[in-house]
């Protein structure tokens, strides 16, 4: 049969290094006019270059594709392609009438491991973290990195809500040994917020920012924690958003205040020095508790410039009573972990005692002792410098926060202020007795003092002076008070 078609073909000729060069062969079929075949008609052209560079474009499409779709970090699908599987997931659900979960975790003071042990190690944790998630996930369920140390699961075909319970107490214990690396040995623990479909939304985007929601709840909950989604945690991000933009301007609208609250030398029964307490007046909402302004305040970078309005403040204070011919004593007041670490504070404290004309051992911070563990030895050197300017150290919270002794000796301090969960059931709880006493005696070994804070009965004050306790706070002797108040009983 007769054909008049072109056919074209491509061969590749390697060359004696065995690199790949390709040649397009052309051969069209030469006819007469009385259409007789009479020849063909051959061509070759070198395209090399166009094959290399076609593929080379269609790689460049492909790492596209990848960056725009994936964390080049821990090679998960990141929130752009978690928001299409969402989406999957709601048209698969929708026939099936079941439901699915979206998860919103989240590393635990990830901030931390970065500026303590550098990028690399923050960078190897964070790969760490998604490797084991993922080896514990089911293949159905769709695991995400969405950046920094955020990550989202899917836990699809949900029947039973223990099930899935089961299934977060599983992950959250996934981290129970500390990871090592470079030598280090670093703990892990992270927080999840949950959202379930169809009962909290229906929507992929609105299901995320539930489960958004839940975190900042468990954030609040403790270091390995989950939360549910409910409408209530929305009202709640919406008060939260209203408060956070209302506190920026407290301090300038003058709506914070302080409170004083006596602290008791026990030998002498007589007023020894006050603990400062920052309080809040809304100027609709009224009066708000520390423990919802200052945690907020600590996540949205505001704790530093309340504790330094506090320090000024109420060292002001304490030298316009001695003018008056009032023995106030000491002032004590409460320094975030936030605040000790900033690179101005040692400065600023100092200018303002210098202001005040406030002697530095009128001072005394409060740090936690938890805070303190959380990075021993910078601050360790922190409360050094602050204690060579003669400001008093005092351990907050002392028996919640897990200290070694090998830490405890080498601090700076003065005092351990016995918690309050140790002073409910004393005397009466033996575990309790034996806690305050052995506080007491390291407290006399290592020379320090102790003030036991929470003290509210009378059975609870002789326990703690038969055993030595060097100083007493609570509602025994005085709740907090207005200034007036403080300066009636001076």
């Amino acid at each position: 049969m007769k054909t008049q078609k072109k056919t074209t073909l491509i061969h590749n000729h390697p060359d004696s290094n065995g690199k790949a060069h390709y040649v397009e062969l052309s051969a069209t079929p030469l006819f007469d006019r009385d259409q007789n075949f009479i020849g063909i008609i051959e061509s070759a052209k070198d395209i090399t270059n166009e094959i290399y560079t076609n593929r080379e474009l269609e790689e460049y499409k492909d790492r596209l594709h990848y960056q725009e779709h994936y964390s080049s970090l821990t090679g998960l699908p990141n929130r752009v392609l978690f928001f299409d599987r969402i989406d999957q997931a709601i048209k698969i659900h929708q026939e099936s009438n079941k439901k699915f979960a979206v998860l919103f975790l989240d590393i635990n003071n990830f901030k931390a491991i970065n500026d303590s042990f550098g990028l690399n190690v923050g960078n190897e944790v964070l790969k760490f973290f998604a490797q084991t998630i993922a080896k514990v996930s089911s293949p159905d369920n769709s695991l995400s990195h969405f950046g920094a140390d955020e990550f989202g699961l899917i836990v699809n075909d949900i029947n039973d809500i223990h099930k899935l319970i089961d299934v977060v107490d599983r992950l959250l214990h996934l981290f129970d040994e500390p990871y090592m690396i470079h030598e280090n040995k670093i703990y892990i623990t992270f927080r999840i917020g949950i959202a379930l479909y169809p009962n909290d939304s229906k929507q992929s985007e609105e299901l995320l920012k539930n489960a958004d929601s839940a975190l900042h709840k468990a954030k609040r909950s403790g270091k390995n924690s989950y939360e549910f989604y409910t409408k209530r945690l929305t009202d709640m991000a919406i008060k939260r958003i209203i408060l956070e933009n209302d506190l920026r301007e407290a301090i300038q609208k003058g709506e914070l205040f302080a409170l004083f609250q006596p602290q008791v030398e026990t030998k002498t029964q007589k007023v020894a020095g006050s603990e400062a307490l920052v309080r809040w007046q809304h100027k609709k909402l009224g009066l708000i508790s520390p423990d919802q302004f200052i945690p907020m305040a600590e996540e949205i970078g505001l704790v530093y410039e309340i504790d330094l309005w506090m320090i000024n403040h109420t060292t002001q204070k304490l030298m316009q009573w001695y003018a008056k011919g009032y023995n106030a004593g000491y002032i004590s007041i409460n320094a975030s972990i936030k605040t000790l670490q900033h690179p101005n504070f040692k400065k600023k404290i100092i200018e303002i005692l210098k202001k005040n004309n406030c002697p530095a051992h009128y001072v005394e911070l409060e740090v936690t002792e938890s805070h303190i563990m959380s990075d021993p030895e910078a601050i360790i050197t922190i409360l050094k410098d602050l204690k060579d300017l003669g400001i008093q150290i005092a351990i907050d919270d002392f028996g919640t926060g897990y200290s070694s002794l090998a830490y405890l000796k080498r601090l700076p301090i003065d005092k351990l202020k016995i918690d309050k969960s140790f002073i409910d059931d004393v005397p009466g709880s033996s575990e309790d007795e034996a806690i305050v006493k052995t506080i007491i005696m390291l407290a006399d070994t290592l020379k320090l003092r102790v003030i036991a804070e929470g003290v509210e009965e009378t059975t609870q004050k002789d326990f703690l002076m038969a055993n030595g306790c060097h100083y007493i706070q609570g509602y025994y002797y005085y709740k907090p008070l207005q200034e007036e108040q403080l300066v009636a009983l001076l």
